[in-house]
């Protein structure tokens, strides 16, 4: 339905514009370092753990972030959410989404790309 469709998009579009930008951040700053680099890592951190109360609070109300079913939003924020805890993100304050992340690590098309 358009709605759901409308949903998926601002979720996807959330996850590459607000999410993305402040783990793959601390990916690169970690990578090039330079001064203020440290200070910098700790705000992409904190910003990240911010934003993810975001969806938290959206699987408390439904399984998955666009409608009832896993869509292309699933998709594509797990694909940043994967490696969050890779980034220092501590993803045991967000019970929901470390669910819902396990979930999709289970799903076959998930493993296949991911191994």
């Amino acid at each position: 339905d358009a709605a759901a469709q409308g949903r998926a998009l601002q979720w996807t579009l959330w996850a590459a514009a607000e999410l993305e930008p402040n783990t793959s951040g601390i990916a690169r700053l970690k990578r090039l370092g330079g001064d203020g680099a440290q200070a910098r890592i700790a705000e992409n951190l904190e910003n990240a753990h911010i934003l993810l109360k975001l969806p938290e609070q959206r699987l408390a109300q439904s399984a998955h972030l666009a409608s009832d079913a896993f869509t292309v939003a699933d998709l594509n924020l797990a694909s940043i959410v994967n490696l969050a805890g890779f980034f220092g993100v501590e993803m045991a304050r967000f019970p929901r989404l470390s669910a819902w992340m396990d979930a999709a690590r289970a799903r076959p098309a998930f493993q296949k790309v991911y191994g």
